[in-house]
């Protein structure tokens, strides 16, 4: 074991990098006239030498260096400031900016003693023990249906930094003295002859607010694209190429109604192609990234989305830290497509530097962070604390809902618990409740059945769906009940899961209603939980809701669905409600077990029941907590072969109710 592996300056070093956040904030406040972009290039460089920091051991020489030069160029910064900051018109701004820096490189420094004394200690410990190992180097290998994590030889890219104030600055000057007027024609002439003053910038109509507050990422990008070769542009060309597709293919990626999960592939599979074009063109290509984002002439979520990915598929803390910094600086209708990059991006960097957004001042930027933690299993410990401090009710449900994916069973348990005892919200209490059971927690059955009994509007759809999944064969008269007063598609479909052969003379009578959707969700209920075979082919359109432009009729294509004819189904249930035992649990006419489950998730179904079938298999076996039905296909496909070894050695318990594992019995 390395005990030298883990540094103590990692955590002076992520300290200090919000540090420099806050002096950045508080500069942008100051009116005062300084260099600011001579300061927020050594702002940026001192970031850029912490990552150095973050991203090696102690026993890299760029560890230590990184400190080194991290605190001088502080210093740098700090000296072009000290010279505006003299009382007694000192701007508070700008004296709390230069106090940040002060701490800043007073930790750092502190820091590069500590590194120093243990490399001393090190190089003890080399000369007894010989040479130290090798340094491991890995290849570049392409991504297959699932992104890989590639490592560039490369310098840490810089965050999009800029101190452009929140309001223009302008300097009051003087009046200039009017020239004398020309009394003769030779004056007349030498004023004639004499060359124009230059314009004052502060007077031209660009020094506006708007102009002051300019685009600093695109300014950078640009500036350092600038001082590369002439043969610069071509990589430019191609890096903005492979940018522009991983963009596209997003939407390509997401299933239309004519496609299954399984049609996704070879989409991921060319925007994998051009992440891996992208990472091989190296590290003169980075600087495109913040520089493909911010020429989108309006927001465009897919850009955000690039970011988010491209860089997650680079390792190192800075290109993690860059994607954040670019999101930070968007439109709050890119956030969840930042969100969406960042929860299929493979780096560990992003859990680390997701996690101190949960403390930011904008809520938005709370709840990305709580998505993406969440999705990823990574959510801190202290998360809870920290969020529902706030009083958000927006970020509190938000937290519920990740609470069934991440933190150790028992604190999530007790947190959710908490809220539900709180008289939460209706939309609160539904994400809380299925949070629960996807953690194993079997006392929130009993709350689910009180809401029903109490028969509680906007909560007795959420109760219902939720016990069906879950319940016990004696939940069956409750369940029926629920379904009395909440006669919609996914109570149908929760109930048809539930599987108790009786279920069948409540779905029958709701073939003839009125309401446009729930005789077909009865069918497919019926047909889910008996698989009678009751079926037809109809033609359907390829587009639904999408006439073509020409008044054509539109184009259909077959479809087998089952039949929504009352009499049909009471003439079946009649001839075969002599075999259907009420204590067997039915899955498409036979006993229930959890593979079943896995069946359907592999199969062509829609992306409705296939989300709703993994909560199912959460529910029902406690495995699977973080599989999704929206991640990468290639990954599906590994995590489902998994989970069916899993549920293959739950036992061979055919026909019962399943909870948290294991076959439940009726009290």
């Amino acid at each position: 074991m390395n005990v030298f592996a883990t540094s103590p300056a990692h955590a002076p070093a992520r300290q200090a990098r919000t540090e420099i956040e806050e002096a950045l904030a508080a500069l942008r406040e100051s009116a005062a006239p300084f260099d600011r972009k001579g300061v927020a290039d050594r702002l940026a460089r001192a970031v850029r030498a912490l990552y150095a920091v973050l991203d090696t051991t102690v026993e890299a020489p760029a560890h230590h260096d990184g400190l080194l030069e991290c605190g001088r160029v502080l210093a740098e910064a700090r000296h072009m400031l000290v010279g505006f900051a003299t009382p007694p018109g000192a701007e508070p701004a700008l004296l709390r900016a230069l106090a940040a820096l002060e701490v800043t490189h007073a930790r750092v420094s502190r820091s590069a003693e500590e590194v120093v004394d243990i490399m001393l200690a090190r190089r003890g410990d080399l000369r007894a023990g010989g040479p130290a190992p090798a340094a491991v180097t890995r290849p570049f290998l392409a991504s297959v249906g699932v992104p890989r994590l590639h490592a560039l030889a490369r310098v840490p890219v810089a965050p999009p930094l800029t101190i452009d104030p929140a309001v223009s600055v302008r300097v009051a000057k003087p009046r200039p003295k009017a020239p004398a007027k020309p009394q003769t024609i030779d004056e007349l002439r030498a004023a004639a002859a004499k060359p124009a003053p230059p314009p004052d910038p502060a007077d031209d109509e660009a020094a506006t607010p708007d102009a002051a507050a300019a685009d600093g990422a695109a300014r950078g990008a640009r500036e350092a694209l600038a001082a590369e070769p002439e043969d610069g542009e071509i990589l430019r060309r191609v890096a903005k190429d492979c940018l522009e597709d991983v963009a596209a293919l997003r939407s390509l990626r997401q299933p239309i109604p004519t496609e299954t999960w399984l049609d996704q592939a070879p989409f991921e599979q060319r925007l994998l192609d051009n992440v891996d074009a992208f990472a091989a063109l190296g590290e003169a290509a980075l600087p495109s990234v913040t520089l493909f984002h911010a020429e989108a002439p309006a927001p465009d979520p897919s850009r955000g989305f690039a970011v988010a990915l491209v860089l997650g598929c680079i390792e190192g803390t800075d290109t993690a830290d860059v994607a954040i910094a670019t999101m930070k600086q968007s439109a709050p209708e890119e956030l969840p497509a930042f969100a969406e990059g960042f929860v299929l991006a493979p780096s560990p960097a992003i859990d680390a530097e997701l996690a101190p957004l949960l403390d930011a001042p904008n809520p938005a930027l709370v709840a990305v962070a709580i998505d993406v933690l969440g999705a990823r299993g990574s959510l801190p410990v202290d998360a809870p604390e920290r969020v529902l401090s706030r009083g958000d009710p927006l970020l509190t449900r938000k937290l519920a809902a990740a609470l069934g994916r991440a933190l150790p069973k028992a604190k999530a348990v007790t947190v959710l618990s908490n809220m539900l005892d709180d008289a939460p919200d209706d939309e609160l209490f539904a994400i809380a409740c299925a949070s629960l059971l996807r953690r194993g927690d079997g006392d929130v059955r009993q709350r689910l059945r009180d809401t029903i009994r109490a028969r509680v509007p906007a909560r007795i759809v959420p109760a219902t769906r939720l016990l069906a999944l879950s319940g016990r064969q004696d939940d069956l008269p409750l369940l029926v009940e629920g379904l009395a007063h909440a006669q919609g598609a996914a109570v149908i479909d929760a109930l048809a899961r539930h599987g108790h052969p009786d279920a069948v003379s409540a779905l029958v009578p709701l073939l003839e209603s009125a309401d446009e959707g729930v005789a077909p969700a009865a069918a497919e209920g019926l047909d889910f939980l008996t698989g009678a075979g009751l079926r037809e082919t109809v033609q359907v359109p390829w587009s639904p809701g999408v006439p073509p432009p020409d008044g054509s009729p539109p184009p259909t294509r077959a479809v087998s669905k089952p039949i929504a004819d009352r009499l049909a189904w009471e003439r079946w249930h009649a001839t075969a409600r002599g075999r259907l035992d009420p204590r067997v649990k039915l899955r498409g006419g036979l006993p229930f077990v959890p593979a079943m489950i896995v069946d359907e998730l592999e199969s062509t179904a829609s992306p409705a029941r296939r989300s709703e079938a993994a909560l199912e298999l959460v529910i029902a076996t406690s495995v699977g907590t973080r599989f999704a039905t929206t991640t990468w296909v290639g990954r599906q496909r590994r995590e489902l072969a998994e989970l069916r070894a899993h549920v293959r050695s739950l036992g061979s318990v055919a026909g019962g109710w399943w909870f948290a594992g294991a076959a439940v019995t009726s009290r």
